[in-house]
């Protein structure tokens, strides 16, 4: 049976390259020893030239048996939806190791090597997945380009295929090493290899990949990344290799992760990777809390804060799962404490993700890579189902409260903001726990207004039980750190009221005309609604206000 080769113009969208965005060269004199800058920003696109996007680069053909480590995205067989080729690396028997903008292109399962063909042939299933914290879903940053897979089927020793180690010293490579780099890229006829290839590159600094005088625009220069330079001015990497592994000179050891590239070019301009040694540490985590048989020397770390609240997200798919992926967002710390999902979709299927938080305030990101939301449309002369999704905070007697949801309706991105009561306990409450998550949610939304709405100077107001009344209260101190009134308080004078607020008919009031907030759902669903964008320039700013 004839293969169906995956759709050109999804392979582009999946290896981001390098592509020259007004590029400005600045020639120097001859005293002048300063470099000429080119501004270059990574975007989804193929090369200029289709002659030159051809496969690993002037590279040569693998011996299977030689790199059993080497893993393949498996496609659907569907001759009505386009697949995404994708490359990845055994380093477990359960486990492999992958870019995160291929989230989606194992979502069919993995070729592995198979004794029977001695190529990569044998289909496993993916049970799970997990993407590294701090990859950028909207893809503004491309750094720590890191997923993590689990195979349903762990390998055995009598299996051919076989785990690589992975590289754990900082001082390795060393710049000018040769390293190589393996995939099965795009051919110069756009059609994709039928064989797995390799090729040499050479490691160079990131203070020689940034001195070259090109700006990366969404590359942070970090420790997490690292960059090859073509191997005699010939070699590079190309569309399809994203995820594929890149090792020491003899193949033995994993010291990167494909990630971005030149518009597949043996040029000037850097091939970028993930450095193993900077996210080892994680990455070892992962497989001990992940794999169905983790090594032997796993510490079990299962302690978590009393003050965590169980929260469950049902999600339901669109018929393209593949395009999309989510991640929960502390918006104290910016940081992504969930990044889903963590389970393998299925078209048009719902799934329920269970997860902890602190109390405090949250977004929920929604991103899909085709910019269409969660709407399926038109798919074979049917209409398919759209997507949607509910968030729900488990409380202590664990009775489900909807704190957020989101519906199909958006373009690349949707943001809602949410609020996660505390789990309060006291013998002197009367009513039971759901009423306390509820007058939580009310006091968090009032303490963001105080915040917000008229407020001239700032004002540090906590959610705070008071056990002789049984309620839970915002009090706050003003700037000389003196209790003072929010906003709608009891007051006598100005001086009672904070924020530079007055003291009107017995009220502390804004100072400046609040806006109808009819919109915004106290205790239950979004405060904030969601947010879509047409264009980087609008997520930047959505974002900006959360």
């Amino acid at each position: 049976m004839m293969m169906k080769a995956p759709s050109i113009s999804i392979l582009s969208k999946l290896f981001l390259i390098l592509a020259l965005s007004g590029a400005s060269l600045k020639c120097s004199s001859a005293s002048d020893d300063t470099l000429p800058t080119k501004e270059v920003r990574i975007v989804n696109g193929v090369g200029s030239d289709p002659t030159k996007r051809s496969l690993i680069v002037n590279g040569v053909g693998s011996d299977p048996t030689k790199r059993s480590f080497y893993v393949k995205s498996a496609i659907d067989r569907l001759d009505y939806t386009s697949d995404v080729l994708c490359g990845a690396t055994l380093i477990a028997p359960d486990i492999a190791i992958t870019a995160a903008h291929c989230q989606g292109a194992f979502n069919n399962g993995v070729l592995i090597l198979d004794g029977n063909t001695n190529d990569f042939t044998r289909l496993v299933s993916i049970d799970k997945q997990r993407r590294h914290p701090g990859w950028s879903i909207n893809r503004e940053s491309l750094n720590f380009d890191i997923l993590l897979l689990r195979l349903a089927t762990p390998l055995t020793s009598t299996d051919v295929a076989k785990p690589i180690l992975i590289n754990t010293n900082s001082f390795i490579p060393s710049n000018g090493q040769v390293l190589k780099a393996y995939g099965f890229g795009l051919t110069e006829n756009e059609v994709v290899s039928q064989n797995l290839k390799e090729a040499d590159v050479t490691y160079i600094n990131n203070d020689e990949c940034w001195g070259r005088g090109i700006q990366f625009n969404n590359v942070m220069k970090g420790e997490d990344v690292m960059c090859t330079d073509p191997f005699g001015g010939k070699t590079a990497t190309c569309l399809g290799d994203s995820g594929g592994p890149l090792t020491d000179e003899s193949g033995t050891t994993l010291v990167g992760v494909i990630s971005f590239g030149s518009g597949c070019e043996a040029d000037n301009i850097p091939d970028g990777h993930v450095r193993l040694s900077e996210v080892s540490d994680w990455v070892e985590q992962q497989i001990c809390s992940l794999s169905a048989v983790p090594p032997a020397d796993c510490v079990e770390t299962t302690s978590r804060d009393s003050r965590a609240v169980q929260m469950k997200i049902d999600f339901s798919h669109d018929f393209f799962p593949e395009d999309t992926t989510f991640a929960v967002r502390s918006k104290e710390t910016l940081e992504i404490v969930y990044a889903g999902p963590e389970y393998i979709p299925t078209r048009n299927g719902s799934y329920e993700s269970t997860l902890y938080l602190l109390p405090g305030e949250y977004t929920f990101e929604v991103y899909d890579v085709t910019g269409n939301g969660l709407v399926s449309g038109w798919v074979q002369d049917s209409m398919r189902k759209d997507g949607s999704w509910t968030m729900y905070a488990l409380y202590d007697d664990y009775t489900e409260t909807e704190v957020a949801r989101g519906g199909a309706n958006f373009n690349d991105q949707q943001v809602t903001k949410l609020i996660v009561s505390e789990r309060v306990i006291s013998n002197n409450i009367s009513h039971n726990s759901v009423g306390i998550s509820k007058e939580m949610d009310q006091c968090l939304a009032k303490k963001e207004m105080e915040v917000t709405i008229g407020a001239s100077y700032s004002t540090n107001c906590e959610c705070e039980m008071n056990d002789t009344l049984g309620v839970i209260q915002l009090t706050c101190n003003d700037a000389n750190n003196e209790r003072c009134g929010a906003n709608h308080n009891v007051c006598n004078s100005n001086s009672d009221c904070c924020s530079g607020r007055r003291c009107n008919s017995g009220m502390c009031r804004s100072s400046a005309p609040t806006t109808n907030r009819n919109d915004n759902k106290i205790g239950g669903t979004s405060i904030g609604g969601a947010a879509s964008r047409t264009g980087r320039g609008n997520l930047r700013r959505s974002l900006e206000i959360i």
